[in-house]
């Protein structure tokens, strides 16, 4: 069975509670939910959050969504995902997405899970579409088996391996075979994740351009996302300057 772990937190640094706000006619983590949702090949989503009080809310949302919900430590993100991973139905695969992605393509995840049913026959352990970046940032995914996270959360010890979940299989590629999935163009250059103000400005404008049918989780499509962005260079523009938390 394949589960993607929604990593979701109300207590955001750079923009407290933007996995609530409401965009387009739905909260943030309902999209990237509904989203997730939409790819034939996942069987199971699975919100993974913390024990804070303030955490109830995120609770309530994604339980009003339908899908199970996980609690554990707010740093230690790792164990987080593996007793996540660990009271889902049978998970063997294992999608990690964020939730400050509101725009998770459906369609890219599906195609990233047809090559991974390959892949891990090929002894390949850790697939992802950000290890050479070329999609936006904000469509991330990473994909990689339940066993190989049970050993991650067994062994990691560095801070930033129990914080960043990933980090102990690409710190470790004499262990792991890493796998990046690509795509022809490259627009790294956009900024499709939501963590600042400068980002929800970019993504309120977005929806705007989109109108009325973005009240539907499907939409837009990366298709339509990037034509905007090439007819619209002043969205585009809006987060530019932003920087990625390192």
């Amino acid at each position: 069975m394949t589960v993607a772990i929604i990593q979701a937190r109300f207590n955001s640094s750079r923009l407290r509670g933007k996995i609530l706000l409401n965009l387009g006619g739905m909260t943030v983590l309902a999209r990237i939910i509904h989203r997730t949702r939409l790819a034939p090949r996942v069987h199971q989503v699975v919100v993974a959050t913390s024990t804070r009080s303030d955490d109830d809310a995120t609770e309530a949302e994604a339980r009003a969504c339908g899908v199970r919900v996980s609690r554990g430590p707010e740093q230690d993100v790792l164990e987080r995902f593996r007793a996540a991973a660990a009271e889902a139905i049978n998970a063997q695969t294992v999608i990690r997405i964020t939730a400050d992605c509101p725009l998770v393509d459906p369609a890219l995840l599906n195609a990233m899970l047809h090559r991974w049913e390959t892949a891990r026959e090929e002894g390949v352990h850790y697939l992802a579409n950000v290890i050479n970046r070329r999609y936006p940032r904000g469509l991330d995914l990473e994909i990689f088996s339940r066993e190989g996270l049970e050993i991650a959360a067994r062994e990691a010890t560095l801070e930033p391996e129990r914080e960043h979940v990933t980090e102990f299989f690409t710190n470790h590629p004499e262990r792991f075979r890493l796998e990046n999935f690509t795509w022809a163009p490259d627009h790294s250059q956009y900024r499709w994740t939501l963590d600042t103000d400068l980002d929800w400005q970019f993504f309120c404008q977005l929806f705007e351009a989109i109108g009325p049918s973005s009240a539907h989780p499907e939409i837009p499509t990366t298709e339509q996302a990037l034509q905007i962005m090439a007819d619209r260079p002043d969205i585009a523009s809006l987060n530019a300057t932003v920087k990625q938390k390192s």
